[in-house]
């Protein structure tokens, strides 16, 4: 309903790791995504580049990008388009950057060869997410509770965080 022509998803994922290592969220609670200038901005500039660059290529083709204010499941299509697996944490995880991506997506109103989806969960029985979240905020594996996560609590809420995450 978002985008009625479409017929293709185009997905990206961008390493945004900043370098800082465990020991810096233990003093720090503060998303490491939200340290650096607004990614809405950033990676939609690069998406409207590269479809500009499909437009160029071929001139019928029409699309829109998509940076996680669009109401689709990001996370869906980066694993439809074989980026990688959502894991326990509810994240995108790649075999490169594991989940510290962005991730965006161009809708076409053209049919593309699609990539193959991946397809494995090689999250196994690891749990180093769920005991590693300093708010416990993945409440169990693959179930996330946004009103403790500090990705949520430091940039989309508009409220003052609460008091019990102030340590």
């Amino acid at each position: 309903k978002y985008y009625p022509k479409a017929k293709s998803v185009i997905s990206i994922a961008i390493n945004y790791f900043t370098g800082q290592a465990q020991d810096y969220f233990t003093r720090n609670k503060i998303s490491n995504y939200a340290w650096g200038d607004d990614y809405h901005i950033i990676i939609k500039t690069k998406l409207n580049e590269l479809l500009n660059n499909i437009k160029n290529i071929e001139k019928k083709i029409n699309g829109i990008c998509c940076v996680d204010t669009s109401p689709i499941s990001e996370k869906v299509w980066a694993q439809r388009a074989g980026i990688g697996w959502i894991g326990k944490h509810t994240n995108l995880i790649t075999r490169e950057f594991g989940s510290w991506v962005f991730l965006g997506e161009i809708i076409l109103d053209s049919k593309l060869e699609y990539d193959k989806p991946f397809t494995d969960d090689l999250c196994g029985s690891c749990t180093a997410c769920i005991d590693a979240c300093p708010t416990e905020a993945i409440i169990s594996e693959y179930q996330l509770d946004s009103n403790k996560c500090i990705s949520y609590l430091t940039i989309e809420n508009k409220n003052n965080i609460p008091l019990e995450f102030h340590d």
